[in-house]
């Protein structure tokens, strides 16, 4: 198989900050910095002496600024307020989906904070953990005196934070102060759509694949066919590029426009696709628009060689008046 590595702006993915959701209530979907409105861009917003973009940026490959060392609290220590900076994602009407940066305060009471903090760690134990990372707890505790501190919590016998100190934390009365668009995560067409904003470009890295296999071809949806088909239509975004080992990059995917067929239009080019011979010999033109038709996974090319992949994984070869009905 073909070896490949992205670079350019990359795709996003969310599975760590999951997890801090589950622990802290907040920083979901926080991914490394991409260079367009990730935690880097974020402008040093302090919390109670904490930056807002070196918590945001905890658990990124190049992070922008340390974060805060989180410290036993000290025996004397009376907070009178908290602060804490999370990441939530939104729907902002009319602009899609972002994630957005709150600013968050509490007032108290602390008493059971204070005492959650304050009880010891539980020994390592022998038993079962479950194998995961978890991002750092962050939060800003403030005394009378104006004086700071990023207390740490305590930790169960797996070493994860203990659940008395997460739900203390979560049950404080948490106000947001301040809320600010991060970055993009979906457009507002590809939540109009349920189009995919990026898809890799299937066609070509099949084509580059010297593996893949070109003969036989058999119906290109698998059981009944579809009486409408929705159509996601992709630029290939110089942006946003796939390297390929020995074989030059390609470009992704970029949504630009979505339409959907139905009737005799979906009936004509099913038929097309189920009869279009295998490809069988190599493109010579610039990498070409596609679309992607339903959640099939089928694409077809609306430009340059005209080829198309079914459910099977076989390229087939299609011609310009054929994928007419697909370009916008």
């Amino acid at each position: 198989m073909f070896g490949s590595r992205m670079r350019g702006r990359r795709l996003a993915v969310a599975m760590a900050c999951a997890l801090f959701v589950v622990a802290a209530g907040g920083c979901a979907r926080r991914q490394a910095p991409t260079g367009d409105g990730g935690a880097a861009d974020l402008p040093d917003v302090s919390l109670g002496g904490v930056s807002c973009s070196a918590v945001l940026s905890i658990g990124a490959s190049q992070a922008p600024a340390a974060p805060p060392a989180p410290e036993p609290l000290a025996a004397g220590f009376v907070p009178v307020s908290a602060s804490r900076c999370l990441a939530t994602i939104k729907i902002v009407a009319g602009e899609g989906e972002w994630q957005m940066r709150e600013e968050q305060q509490a007032t108290g009471p602390f008493d059971a904070l204070v005492r959650a903090l304050r009880a010891p760690s539980e020994r390592r134990g022998k038993g079962p953990c479950l194998a995961i990372g978890i991002l750092p707890v962050i939060i800003t505790l403030t005394d009378a005196q104006g004086r700071t501190t990023v207390p740490a919590l305590p930790q169960d016998a797996c070493g994860l934070p203990a659940q008395a100190a997460l739900q203390a934390i979560a049950t404080l009365p948490w106000t947001t102060v301040a809320e600010t668009k991060d970055r993009q995560t979906r457009g507002q067409l590809e939540l109009e759509s349920n189009c995919p904003g990026r898809y890799k470009p299937v066609i070509a890295l099949a084509a580059a694949d010297s593996h893949h296999g070109t003969s036989g071809t058999g119906p290109v949806f698998p059981g009944t066919a579809p009486d409408t088909l929705r159509v996601c239509r992709y630029t290939p975004d110089p942006a946003e590029i796939i390297e390929l080992t020995g074989s030059g990059a390609l470009a992704v995917g970029k949504l630009t426009t979505t339409t959907t067929l139905t009737g005799p239009a979906v009936a004509t080019l099913v038929a097309a696709l189920n009869a279009a011979p295998p490809v069988t010999v190599p493109c010579d033109r610039p990498q070409a628009p596609f679309a992607l038709l339903g959640d099939s996974g089928v694409a077809v090319e609306t430009g340059g060689c005209y080829r198309a992949i079914g459910a099977d994984g076989t390229l087939r070869q299609l011609d310009a008046s054929t994928t007419a009905v697909l370009a916008g």
